[in-house]
């Protein structure tokens, strides 16, 4: 197995079953001379170095000490093995072709529509002859010692976002008028779930983007504002998210606010993955799980209200009780945290 970069992360921990000698079959009965010539090893993956071609010079060298005969190694690599599968699946059917395969043997049929052979009726298995374990690999500076471990980050992103009210608040206000569109100074409710749709899909994007940017220039240190600085702030663009939609300025282009205030809201992100008392090395690494534990969060909300939303959009209930009586109180509570953190005081919050 190669080796990665340094950072470059290996999933599948799992141990992979890999190196099946397989052999050509449509073989007339086999004679007690066999084999009669040099034996025809197809090692369908690139040479020097690679997993697959240790494994078949190891077992060519074997072959050959048992049986008399040479065993030749042939290197036919290319998509993804499947050139050097179909040469060995139309050899002579003599016995004297064998073939070295990984588990892309099985995996092919169901990424290809057209192989030139069938891994059932014309190859026939052996015997597994090696077993390759994909590993885990992170940075010494990380203190992962597990992929459990890494995940605790993701974790740790996940339970943020969903404690962190400010950010639900914000991710809130954009989604209520997803459902709705404004006819007239009024609010009507979409036709189609596919608008709505699309329309969660552009604002949750841009404030992806947005705050995974600042997340990720904060946490590597380029970008550090003062804290007091960061949370009011957030607290601002939730409120005027949720005026927005009591008094519309950016209807139709809320992907643009969501993308705006999301570079805000990353900053507040970084201060909670700092706060994990991470080493300085480490923490471009655990920004990756971390980061991914947020995008998990974020889309878990947005999986659970849309259709919600969208089942109750004709109703007074959804549009003047949630819609605008949401809207109204998310301004509110929001205004008072931006007071709070503002000035340094305590009016609601512990």
């Amino acid at each position: 197995m190669n080796t990665p970069p340094s950072g470059v992360l290996l999933l599948n921990r799992t141990v992979i079953r890999a190196a099946l000698l397989a052999v050509v079959m449509i073989v007339p009965a086999v004679a007690q001379s066999y084999p009669e010539k040099p034996l025809r090893l197809i090692v369908p993956f690139p040479g020097a170095g690679g997993g697959a071609d240790f494994v078949g010079r190891v077992v060519g060298q074997k072959l050959a000490e048992r049986l008399g005969q040479p065993v030749v190694i042939e290197n036919r690599p290319g998509a993804a093995g499947n050139i050097g599968i179909d040469m060995a699946a139309k050899a002579q059917p003599d016995g004297h072709t064998l073939l070295i395969v990984t588990p892309s043997l099985t995996i092919s049929p169901s990424l290809y529509k057209k192989l030139g052979y069938d891994p059932t009726k014309d190859l026939a298995p052996i015997s597994l002859v090696s077993e390759v374990p994909n590993l885990f690999i992170v940075r010494p500076g990380l203190p992962v010692k597990t992929l459990g471990e890494f995940i605790d980050y993701a974790r740790a992103g996940v339970w943020h976002i969903w404690i962190g009210f400010d950010h639900i608040l914000f991710l809130l206000s954009l989604l209520l008028p997803a459902v709705l569109f404004l006819a007239r100074e009024r609010w009507q409710a979409v036709a189609r779930f596919n608008p709505a749709f699309w329309d969660v899909f552009r604002i949750v994007t841009s404030f992806t983007v947005a705050h995974s940017i600042t997340l990720s220039l904060a946490t590597l240190g380029l970008i550090a504002l003062p804290s007091r600085l960061v949370e009011s702030a957030i607290a601002a663009s939730v409120v005027l998210a949720a005026l927005n939609n009591l008094y519309p300025l950016f209807q139709g282009r809320r992907w643009m606010v969501a993308f705006c205030f999301g570079l805000i809201h990353g900053f507040g992100f970084a201060s909670v993955l700092a706060d994990l008392g991470l080493p300085r090395g480490a923490l471009a690494l655990a920004l990756v799980g971390f980061n991914l534990g947020v995008e998990l969060g974020q889309l878990t909300i947005v999986a659970v209200f849309l259709p919600t939303a969208y089942l109750l959009r004709h109703g007074w209930f959804y549009r003047r009780l949630v819609f605008t009586g949401g809207s109204w109180l998310i301004a509110l509570v929001a205004a008072i945290w931006l007071v709070e953190r503002a000035f340094d005081l305590k009016l609601i919050t512990a």
